[in-house]
């Protein structure tokens, strides 16, 4: 499914953006199952835009995220 390689790019992603390493958990976690719900694993991983329409991301992450 590529939910695990979904996480470990995000996690890296929000690490590298400066996120804490919890934001960048919870971020990562809400990627990877945003992941699982398409067939695919590359077809399956959300964009910045999919995942800011996702109820748990925290719009406090956006200016980290957009550098």
């Amino acid at each position: 499914t590529g939910a695990g390689d979904t996480f470990n790019g995000t996690f890296a992603c929000g690490i590298c953006a400066g996120l804490t390493m919890s934001d960048s958990i919870q971020l990562a976690n809400i990627a990877s199952s945003m992941s699982i719900q398409k067939e695919g694993a590359q077809g399956g991983i959300p964009t910045l835009e999919q995942l800011q329409q996702h109820r748990l991301f925290n719009e406090n992450w956006i200016p980290s995220l957009k550098r």
